[in-house]
């Protein structure tokens, strides 16, 4: 059993990216202007956004924490402003490949709650995301099964 901060990682390498992905994911485009992206945000279950350019190709990722800064913009300045200049570019990402350890290692290291999930061989196209609560969820969830298994609940003897 080999175990880091808690975790085995014997389970972590066991638990595939592409398993547990969310392929239904929020979009919008880096020309996406700031009145629009507002009105997204507003209606979205998500409090972030994949961003995509004008070839559908990865351009970034833009989350709430994102946007707070620029809700003082008058409304004005709002049709100016796109997606573009309000993401974040340097996009960490994973393929459907990658184990949970890989995962668990960049939500731990970069302290984000989400990550696009790219095709390996073009890694500008969006196949889904892997949210940091959906890792932890399934890995809990595999940890009870295995402790059920191993330790099965007993009838109390009458």
């Amino acid at each position: 059993v080999n175990i880091i901060r808690g975790h085995e990682v014997n389970l972590l390498r066991s638990l595939m990216v592409k398993d547990y992905m969310t392929k239904d994911v929020e979009v919008l485009y880096t020309n996406t202007p700031l009145h629009e992206i507002l009105r997204r945000a507003e209606k979205s279950a998500y409090p972030y956004f994949v961003v995509l350019n004008a070839e559908g190709e990865l351009g970034g990722v833009l989350t709430l924490w994102d946007l707070r800064q620029t809700l003082e913009l008058t409304q004005e300045l709002s049709s100016l402003v796109v997606a573009d200049e309000l993401m974040t570019k340097e996009v960490v990402t994973l393929t459907p490949y990658d184990n949970f350890e890989t995962a668990f290692n960049l939500f731990e290291g970069k302290n984000i709650s989400f990550m696009p999930v790219v095709n390996p061989y073009d890694r500008k196209k969006v196949l889904g995301i892997l949210r940091r609560e959906d890792l932890l969820t399934a890995y809990n969830q595999r940890v009870l099964k295995y402790r059920l298994l191993q330790f099965p609940l007993r009838k109390a003897s009458k």
